[in-house]
């Protein structure tokens, strides 16, 4: 028994042939199902509810890890897992959201253009409305006055400021810069420009200097002197200290001037003598002066110094002194101050002892009990004096932190006084400078000419000399400089019947390169209808010419925007239809109108732009439609059908194929039934599992399943039950929206069927003998799920079918099939309608033959 095999389906629907003359393995219909890469026919999974929305939300939109919906109402509560992204009208808080246009992603946020109640439209990118596609627009204003308040508000130049008063906006410069403003207006808009305020540079301040010069002076110490001539200092006890200004001859807080630390005192000959003459108590002194002025500034650091001096020509008895002074600070309060030699033992009965101490004040020592001590015999501390300034005062107050001894000489005493002026800058605002040894003393910062002869005066003690003494003087107060201002005056005053007309002002800076441009930019007032994100920028199509938002910037669109610019594509090719459309093509923008389509290589720099070439005769209807499939070619809905383009084989043409032909009966035929709204608002998406193209149009999804490796080109619907509005895809999932819900295909786990019904209808099959009358005597199937199998046998009732089997296996283990039916052509239809997954991989149809038709009686 002969029998017919259909094994494959990889051709799908195809409504290009006859129904009594296809080719084995295509389909008239194709229903819920789509074709497997195998080749064999598989149930599509369910569009499971994945959110219900409520109400004045519109769109849908898929980030990396969000699902947005989109409104301009306060937020209300949302379903889980979907976001809401409210969109606000930049100036009407009564025109509420009526549609997102288009929606895309730009560095993974979305980009928006949604229309509102007023017929206004706005760009929008994470929520924020984009100003350069509405500033400086009449429409948006009922008077000049709030277009003025816009225009001074979107103002940021750095340095220079805008302000609106009524319905003008007045421009201030920095500093003394001069510069320009222009207006670009059009009508009712006019604008008149004037420059209200010349530059001038400002005065700086000079502060007022008084000063002074310290031309003498010197350090008044207090002082004992020592004097011997006869004393036998060889047999003198070690001296262990020099004590100074004890409070008695007993007390034990005097001021030692030695630090000797030797296990024996200080004696005539502890160090060798190297300058003078004298006997050995010549050589005392001499030992005494060393040690003290080396504890003057290291050891001790006591501050007392010594001076020696040896009396020469007695005949080996020679004179000496020892001057020990008082630390210069000290001034007259040293005078009175004993001072002491403590010695290791008691000095009574040394030769001319008397010279060097008072042998009536020989004590033990309060320091040390094995010692004894004893006033010098040239008495205490004396003729100590204060020389110092005391205070300098300037216009009566004293800007002296503390007195200043003189120390040294005039000019190291100028330091000091200039140091002590500086302390206190901070309270009284003077600071003081040295030069060439004059003290100058200048005035507070901020006084400038109001300081001019204030008195300065010095109060001195002691030895000091002042002289050149002047007052405050040279001192010039701050002028502030004015900078260049220009008022920009806008009419007509009201602009409530004027709904068109825009302003923008440009601001030239001599030193920036390029001019600052604010208010309406290239693109306000401008509506867009669609947008692609490609090369680091947004594209948007506005009538026939694509606009492009800056470099890496979706929110700057204007002259002086880096990377921002138009193309004109009328001008590129001839008429003036409206674009319909971006898309992708290998390394290339294809542009679409309705009639043709322009590939544009385009650069960062839109200098290095190029069209590359023109395809005519064929277009886009719906910009959603227009969709990438992998790297290598591009579908979309045209009038006659879905379209692709794609490469000519060892070439870089792109040309129309007729990847859709096919079914373009099908397409055109439905088509046919929908309005011009209908058919521009078609959704396409590439569902990311296995790469299926999905078009909704209208109720239908026309499905492309294209696998080039299998050879399998198919195509099939999908019926839903609802009108797509939105597709948006995110990892391995397709979102559908419909109405207030968001459908998920396949549902949470991505493998979810439904019920729906799947129907797969097969041309009339005649076994490659359409002539011959052959009698069906059974059927064989590989199925998986629930099918009903119904066949007909006359052609020129195709409704007329009979049930032949139920079956929710492959029936090749049921025996035999029976059917009964006589033909010269088999017209097969298959119906799924129950839950879960169903499949179909061949059918077989048994049959006998007979005589040719043209000899049946």
């Amino acid at each position: 028994m002969p029998y017919l095999v259909v094994d494959n389906f990889s051709a799908g629907l195809d409504s290009r042939r006859s129904a009594l003359s296809s080719k084995d393995g295509t389909l008239t219909i194709l229903k819920n199902a789509h074709i497997t890469r195998g080749g064999e026919i598989e149930k599509r999974k369910a569009f499971a509810q994945f959110a219900s929305l409520p109400a004045n939300t519109f769109g849908l939109e898929t980030t990396a890890d969000k699902v947005y919906v989109f409104g301009s109402v306060t937020a209300p509560v949302m379903p889980s897992g979907v976001t809401y992204q409210r969109l606000q009208h930049p100036y009407s808080m009564v025109a509420d959201m009526t549609k997102v246009v288009w929606s895309t992603v730009y560095g993974g946020l979305p980009f928006v253009i949604a229309e509102f109640a007023d017929g206004q439209r706005f760009s929008y990118w994470d929520g924020a409305v984009i100003k350069d596609w509405h500033v400086g627009r009449a429409r948006n204003h009922t008077s000049v006055a709030t277009l003025a308040s816009e225009l001074a508000a979107n103002f940021s130049l750095t340095g220079y400021t805008a302000v609106a008063a009524g319905s003008t906006v007045t421009i201030t410069g920095p500093g003394a810069k001069r510069f320009t403003v222009t207006t670009q207006v059009t009508a009712p808009i006019t604008a008149t420009v004037t420059e209200t305020q010349l530059p001038t540079e400002p005065v700086e301040e000079v502060k007022a200097e008084g000063s002074f010069l310290i031309s003498g002076g010197s350090e008044t110490r207090a002082y004992t002197r020592p004097y011997v001539r006869h004393i036998d200092a060889a047999a003198l006890p070690g001296i262990r200290s020099v004590r100074v200004g004890a409070s008695s001859a007993t007390a034990s807080d005097g001021q030692d001037l030695l630090n000797w630390t030797g296990t024996t005192g200080l004696k005539y000959n502890t160090y060798t003598v190297t300058d003078g003459y004298g006997s050995n108590g010549g050589a005392l002194l001499w030992q005494l002066r060393k040690v003290i002025n080396e504890n003057t500034t290291a050891g001790l650091n006591h501050k007392y110094s010594a001076r020696w001096a040896s009396y020469g020509g007695w005949s080996g008895n020679d004179p000496a002194a020892l001057w020990i002074d008082a630390p210069a600070e000290q001034g007259s309060n040293a005078n009175g101050d004993i001072v002491q030699i403590e010695f290791d033992a008691n000095p009574s009965g040394v030769y001319g002892i008397g010279e060097l101490i008072n042998p009536a004040s020989i004590a033990q020592s309060p320091y040390a009990q094995h010692r004894y001590i004893a006033t010098v015999a040239a008495g205490a501390m004396a003729n100590g004096d204060y020389s110092r300034v005391e205070s300098v005062f300037v216009d009566g107050i004293n800007i002296l932190s503390a007195p200043v001894n003189w120390k040294t000489s005039n000019s190291e005493t100028s330091y000091y006084v200039r140091e002590g002026i500086n302390a206190g800058t901070l309270v009284h605002g003077y600071e003081a400078y040295v030069s060439n040894g004059i003290i100058k003393i200048k005035a507070p910062a901020g006084v400038g000419s109001a300081a001019n002869n204030r008195t300065v005066s010095v109060n001195v003690s002691g030895s000091v000399i002042i002289s050149q003494l002047t007052s405050m003087s040279g001192g010039r107060s701050y002028v502030e400089g004015k900078p260049n201002k220009h008022v920009v005056s806008i009419l007509p005053a009201t602009l409530a019947n004027n709904p068109v007309g825009k302003i923008s002002i440009t601001v030239t800076d001599p030193e920036i390169a390029d001019p600052y441009i604010f208010g309406a930019s290239r693109v306000a007032g401008l509506s867009p209808n669609f947008a692609v994100t490609y090369k680091s920028k947004v594209h948007a199509g506005v009538g026939s010419t694509m606009y492009f938002s800056a470099l890496n910037d979706a929110t700057k669109w204007d002259i002086h925007d880096l990377g921002s610019g138009f193309i004109d594509m009328s001008n590129n090719f001839g008429g003036r239809e409206d674009l319909t459309g971006f898309g992708v093509y290998q390394d290339k923008l294809a542009v679409f109108s309705r009639r043709n389509v322009q590939l544009w290589f385009l650069d960062a720099d839109p200098a290095q732009n190029q069209q590359l070439q023109v395809l005519a005769n064929t277009g886009c209807i719906a910009p959603d439609s227009v969709v990438s499939m992998g790297a290598i070619d591009l579908l979309y809905l045209a009038d006659n059908g879905i379209r692709s383009l794609r490469a000519r084989d060892g070439t870089d043409t792109a040309f129309a194929s007729d990847i859709g032909s096919a079914i373009d009966s099908i397409v055109i035929s439905h088509l046919a039934t929908l309005t011009d709204a209908q058919k521009y608002a078609a959704k396409a998406v590439v569902e990311p599992v296995d790469g299926r193209y999905w078009l909704a149009v209208g109720d239908k999804i026309f499905v492309l399943s294209y696998f080039p490796g299998s050879e399998i080109t198919a195509w099939s619907t999908y019926e839903t039950g609802f009108t797509v509005s939105e597709f948006a895809a995110q990892g391995g999932k397709v979102f559908a929206r419909a109405g207030n819900t968001i459908y998920l295909y396949g549902g949470g786990d991505g493998n979810t069927y439904d019920s729906s019904e799947v129907v797969v209808e097969f041309p009339y099959m005649d076994a490659r003998k359409p002539a011959h009358l052959k009698r069906a005597k059974a059927m064989d199937l590989t199925i998986e799920g629930l099918w009903r199998a119904e066949m007909g046998f006359d052609h020129t009732a195709p409704g007329t079918r009979e049930v032949i089997l139920r079956a929710s296996q492959s029936t090749f283990a049921f025996g035999t099939i029976p059917m009964v039916g006589i033909g010269t052509h088999f017209g097969l239809r298959m119906v799924n309608a129950a839950a879960g997954p169903a499949k179909v991989s061949n059918v077989i149809v048994h049959y006998d033959d007979m005589q040719p038709k043209h000899e049946a009686g």
